[in-house]
């Protein structure tokens, strides 16, 4: 059988789900405190989320916000939130690295 990108994919699918099996089933003997604790950090972490899409999606992306260069590529995801990565200067940032400009850590304090 070949190798292919597809195979990779539904090989993740089946390892994510047998971890989630193995997750919930974990869950079922916590404590209730240890319950409300795991409830209070995956809030946190949707409200993170949520406020990193809704940046992304009302902050229009204008290139380096240290050189001002347009020449920037996709480097990986912190925290939710999409960065960059200028090839003008080497300098990495997200949406929200120029804030005064876009008002995105307003933005994201309305959403948290």
């Amino acid at each position: 059988m070949a190798y292919t990108e597809s195979s990779e994919a539904d090989m993740e699918m089946t390892m994510r789900a047998r971890e989630l099996t193995m997750l919930l089933q974990k869950l079922e003997k916590l404590t209730p405190s240890q319950r409300q604790r795991v409830v209070m950090e995956l809030t946190t972490t949707e409200r993170k989320a949520t406020a990193a899409n809704i940046i992304e999606a009302n902050v229009p992306h204008h290139g380096c916000p240290y050189c001002h260069s347009e020449h920037v590529v996709k480097n990986g995801i912190v925290t939710g939130m999409q960065r960059f990565k200028c090839r003008g200067c080497g300098r990495t940032f997200n949406q929200r690295t120029d804030r005064h400009a876009t008002g995105a850590s307003a933005l994201a304090r309305q959403v948290a």
